[in-house]
């Protein structure tokens, strides 16, 4: 396989990472002006609902009972330190345009969350899944990014390199 040129791989990414994070604070600043302090909003018999609510935590609010300052250390640096990793990892080792895009996804997803934290000291959350006793948490744009770049990852390591 043909390696990808750093400059094209940077460019293509920072245009995946430009975009979502531009899409996520826009539905972010949506959700804010038009869900907060008002009933959530149902759809297809309650399997998607949209209501607003803020998370001082993190990954389904995970952490939200700590003290600020151990919530701004473990989320903030946190969250910059896996930022770091996975740039790293893009720059030097993302060969495959299906781990470029992955990996993009999941900085933008790590952007756009840690925005709102530095920004309002918690992250917009606004969509709700469920399916009878199945339901998610409440989430967000960003976690969507986060978990489908995850999800092609493993999908690549373990189901196409398996082919291979």
């Amino acid at each position: 396989m043909k390696p990808i040129a750093l400059k094209l791989k940077l460019l293509v990414s920072a245009m995946i990472i430009l975009i979502s994070v531009v899409v996520d604070q826009a539905v972010k600043f949506l959700a804010a002006n038009t869900l907060k302090g008002r009933p959530g909003l149902s759809y297809l018999g309650d399997t998607i609902r949209l209501e607003y609510a803020e998370n001082t935590g993190a990954f389904l609010s995970l952490g939200a009972q700590l003290d600020q300052g151990t919530r701004t250390v473990l989320f903030v640096l946190g969250v910059v330190v896996i930022i770091g990793f996975c740039v790293a990892w893009l720059v030097k080792s993302a060969h495959k345009w299906l781990t470029v895009v992955a990996l993009a996804a999941v900085i933008s997803g790590g952007i756009g969350n840690l925005i709102d934290r530095v920004w309002r000291g918690s992250v917009i959350d606004f969509i709700y899944m469920g399916i009878g006793p199945v339901h998610t948490g409440v989430f967000n744009v960003a976690d969507i990014a986060i978990t489908g770049g995850l999800l092609v990852m493993l999908y690549d390591q373990y189901v196409i390199e398996k082919k291979k």
